[in-house]
């Protein structure tokens, strides 16, 4: 997000040059792309897939530039976020990257006024497929259940796995001097999923943690 926002131009080439490759070449095969809650400024309590869309930051742009690409080309758009899971070594999702930090005994300062839906990674992918087998284009929106603060979902991974929740300080997004701005309340409905397939895209995160940590991870 840092560097989007520090190399405006180069982000924006390496992000949609070689998706504009892809389209010119897919020539009538299905493409399913993922933006993001970004491409929203956080002002509604949630948003469902026909919102207009504010974004406050160069990521978030490049997000809805994609947006416009795919759809033109009548491929499908996902959006997500807060999305972990397994990776291999060193993970660099927030989970993992948390986990690392409670288990070498750092503080963690975790924002309490971001707000999204942690999104389990095996579940957007099958959701995903489902989506793209379903030939129907468009924008989708394919969150968690649950709405959390980063500051509360890092203290439901550390419960789940055993960590030392003393460890974890609440700090407003203002006082960690990013470069970028935040969407702060980036929930998204989920509605067209849900009647679509009538079931949920994603599982609870204290489920899907659970089968993170039976992952010996």
């Amino acid at each position: 997000m840092a560097w989007c926002e520090q190399h405006p131009d180069e982000a924006e080439r390496e992000s949609l040059a070689p998706l504009r490759a892809t389209l010119a070449a897919a020539a009538g095969i299905p493409v399913v792309a993922y933006s993001s809650n970004y491409v929203f400024d956080g002002a509604a309590i949630s948003y469902g897939e026909a919102d207009c869309t504010a974004p406050l930051n160069v990521y978030g742009r490049i997000k809805v530039e994609l947006e416009a690409l795919v759809t033109a080309a009548c491929g499908t758009v996902v959006r997500r976020n807060g999305v972990f899971g397994p990776e291999p070594a060193p993970g660099k999702n927030v989970v993992l990257r948390l986990i690392a930090s409670l288990r070498s005994g750092e503080p963690v300062r975790a924002p309490d006024d971001q707000i999204a839906d942690p999104t389990w990674a095996p579940d957007l992918a099958a959701a995903s497929v489902a989506i793209a087998g379903s030939m129907s284009g468009d924008i989708w929106h394919v969150p968690g259940p649950a709405v959390l603060s980063r500051y509360d979902f890092a203290r439901l991974v550390a419960d789940v796995f055993g960590l030392d929740l003393g460890l974890i300080d609440a700090i407003p997004t203002a006082h960690l001097s990013q470069a970028a701005r935040w969407t702060l309340y980036g929930a998204l409905r989920r509605d067209r999923y849900r009647e679509r397939f009538g079931a949920e895209p994603v599982r609870a995160p204290r489920d899907a943690l659970v089968e993170l940590r039976e992952m010996a991870v």
